[in-house]
């Protein structure tokens, strides 16, 4: 394990004298074994990191927490006391570890009428952002924010609201989205295409498409698709999943999931070692229904419903790795006969398994079948964001997003190099050669396709912009077709994309089984960090210093800041002088904002009311990156034409500043960056934050935002 492993292991998954990855494993075999045997069977199946659960049973077994679940739907009853029933309930899973997902469609629209009180209802996404502020108030076990899924059904009359609730980045920030369509739905939109027509539904899918094209929301799910499949149909439909959309749920029920490391089943020779992925897939489920036993549920109905059907989800991740390994490009169609026939053998497996289990334990309660399986789902693609870089694999099946990046941590710069492509490199131009050099390079600018290596070269190691879209949607539906849940995936499209081919991506999709859909056109999102389109990169900016020996600068300088007891200072310049933005926080968030001049010119008495308003706004509770999004829009021509400026406006600087610390505090608390400012005007300004560098990296796979540099993740 390397160095960035390590670390993320210990502050992550570690717990009391823990300080290894053989420590974490023996904690967690110990705890979810039923016996010698089964204790053995799991702790070899971790070590060599064959099988990995879920992050909350890494986190919490054998620990008084004890929740080992990532998947929850809660019901949304239509009463005041029933949201806020659900609020509560949310909050309770989200401080065990796990993630809850809703269907809001049972609300009454804003503006209906409430008999037992003459009001008027709030509306779906007035109630939204209830769960949302909640949800920023709960971090879970002091690593991460909970994170949501919020679904609708079309036929809603709120429907547009909700699809454009997250046109503003930043709002209902712990949610992802995703409308419900059924068949008649689709089958509509194809016959309105084919006529050259428009109606509701059509301005339903152009309200869809367009918020993804503008940031990658809403996500489409397929509601007869998705309950074409579901195992219990008597207990009701399955309307909501959880938060990347992978696991659709009945109320109240919760799912524990594990992913299997394709890549360590690739033999020499480039021969899948079907022997063995047997043994670990038995292994397996044998681990993740002993999960069920042994949880700790954060609710009476959540044990019970989880308890009937005892759902578990089996997946894999480091799929790119073995079709590496095995020579196969991953747009190739051969890439495609392999994902089928894997998933169907693990499929196939799982399903033995859990038929000799319930011989042995008994079927699950809700089973209708004479002899049935233990658990009535046992196959997911679950996100597999930190648990893959812990097993050093691509993420679950997504093909990989660079090759070369750079990372910078506690120790410096480092030069992020995938190992299969660095070997693969060495071979073909030779090691530390100028052909070597040039290539890292282009890698690390998102593509090799125009570098000077051979074709062969170049078509396996596409990455996932060079790889046409049908090809993700296909490549979803092939793993779809073996497995029992869903499959967590984003159909990854080049900046340039249209309109016309993200809706012709949703019917696809649609045709071809896909149980639910994210597509995301890189580019779109301003907090969007990483852009690998094909520019020429951005000018580096001047540096953005902090001023050292913050505190005893601070009480120089009179009472004013005596209620500062930390801060950040940083000393900037813009077109019309130098000048200091000095943040006070409470080590989670920015609390006040002082703005001071150096003496050297400027509007000062402007900036400081400017900071006093901010100081003001943080207090009653404005988020920090409401601020930096506002201010970065804000341009000023004399710091737009003086080089030495280090933003397009004393305001854009001020919130590079509030950006920066923001950062820096969700870094050393565990969770995700927020960043909100463009990569083009951020880079080379900021310092670098611990435990990720100062461009941190975020991409979107598997439906979740994921760091490539620290591992944040909202999903895993």
């Amino acid at each position: 394990m390397g160095e960035f492993e390590d670390k993320l292991l210990k502050e992550r998954y570690c717990i009391g004298n823990e300080s290894s990855w053989k420590d974490v494993v023996q904690r967690v075999a110990n705890a979810i074994a039923a016996d010698a045997t089964e204790q053995k069977m799991f702790y070899e199946l971790m070590i060599n990191k064959d099988f990995i659960p879920n992050s909350p049973t890494l986190m919490n077994a054998g620990t008084d927490n004890g929740q080992l679940s990532a998947c929850f739907v809660l019901p949304v009853p239509d009463s005041i006391e029933g949201i806020f029933e659900a609020v509560k309930n949310a909050a309770l899973v989200h401080k065990t570890g796990g993630g809850t997902g809703f269907s809001f469609t049972g609300l009454r629209p804003s503006g209906s009428v409430v008999k037992s009180t003459n009001g008027v209802a709030s509306g779906v996404v007035s109630f939204m952002q209830v769960f949302d502020s909640a949800t920023d108030a709960i971090k879970q076990g002091g690593k991460r924010r909970g994170a949501n899924m919020g679904v609708l059904e079309y036929t809603h009359p709120e429907i547009l609201s909700f699809i454009k609730c997250k046109t503003v980045e930043g709002t209902i920030k712990n949610f992802n989205i995703s409308v419900m369509v059924d068949d008649a739905f689709m089958e509509e939109i194809i016959d309105l295409k084919k006529r050259g027509l428009g109606n509701k539904t059509s301005e339903i899918l152009d309200a869809i498409v367009d918020g993804i094209y503008n940031n990658g929301e809403p996500g489409v799910l397929f509601k007869d698709t998705i309950n074409d499949f579901n195992p219990t149909p008597h207990l009701g439909p399955m309307i909501a999943t959880n938060p990347c959309g992978e696991q659709p749920l009945l109320p109240n029920e919760s799912c524990n999931l594990g992913s299997i490391n394709l890549s360590n089943f690739v033999k020499d020779g480039g021969i899948i070692d079907y022997l063995r992925l047997a043994t670990t897939v038995r292994g397996a489920v044998i681990f993740l229904d002993n999960v069920i036993i042994n949880n700790k549920y954060p609710l009476q109905a959540i044990k019970e419903a989880t308890l009937n059907t005892r759902k578990i989800g089996l997946g894999v991740m480091g799929f790119h790795d073995m079709l590496i390994k095995l020579g196969i490009p991953y747009d190739d169609v051969e890439a495609l006969r392999i994902a089928e026939d894997v998933m169907g053998f693990i499929s196939k497996t799982a399903n033995d398994e859990s038929r000799k289990l319930a011989i042995n334990r008994g079927t699950y309660p809700a089973c209708k079948a004479t002899e049935g399986y233990r658990n009535a789902t046992r196959t997911t693609i679950a996100p597999t964001g930190t648990i893959s870089i812990l097993a050093n694999v691509s993420s679950g099946i997504e093909p990989v997003f660079s090759w070369a990046y750079i990372r910078k941590d506690t120790l410096g710069e480092h030069i992020i190099i995938n190992p299969l492509f660095d070997e693969a490199l060495k071979k073909e131009v030779g090691e530390g050669t100028v052909e070597y050099q040039n290539v890292i390079e282009c890698a690390r600018n998102g593509s090799i396709q125009n570098c000077g290596v051979s074709r062969e070269f170049k078509n396996l190691f596409k990455s996932a912009l060079d790889i046409a879209p049908i090809h993700h949607v296909r490549m979803q539906a092939a793993f779809q077709k073996y497995t029992d849940n869903a499959v967590s995936k984003t159909i990854n499209l080049k900046n340039e994309s249209s309109k016309d081919e993200i809706r012709n991506i949703i019917i696809e999709a649609w045709k071809l089984g896909c149980k639910g859909l994210t597509i995301y056109r890189s580019g779109s999102r301003e907090s969007e960090v990483l852009c690998l389109s094909k520019k020429e990169p951005a000018k580096t900016a001047p540096q953005l210093p902090m001023v050292n020996n913050v505190i005893e600068w601070l009480h120089t300088e009179g009472d004013f800041y005596e209620s500062i007891t930390r801060a950040c200072i940083y000393k900037v310049q813009s077109g019309c002088g130098k000048f200091y933005v000095i943040i006070g926080h409470d080590g989670e968030t920015p609390t006040t904002v002082f703005v001071e001049g150096d003496g050297t010119g400027g509007c000062q008495a402007s900036m400081a009311a400017l900071g006093r308003s901010l100081s003001a706004g943080l207090e009653a509770g404005t988020p920090p990156e409401d601020y930096v999004k506002q201010f970065s829009r804000v341009k000023c021509n004399t710091a737009m034409t003086n080089k030495k400026s280090m933003g397009k406006s004393c305001a854009d600087i001020i919130g590079k500043c509030i950006n920066d610390i923001s950062n820096k505090l969700m870094c050393e608390n565990g969770s995700e960056p927020i960043t909100v400012v463009p990569a083009e005007s951020n880079k080379g300004l900021l310092e670098p934050r611990n435990g990720c560098c100062d461009n941190p990296r975020f991409v979107l796979q598997e439906g979740c935002q994921v760091c490539l540099n620290c591992g944040a993740s909202k999903c895993s």
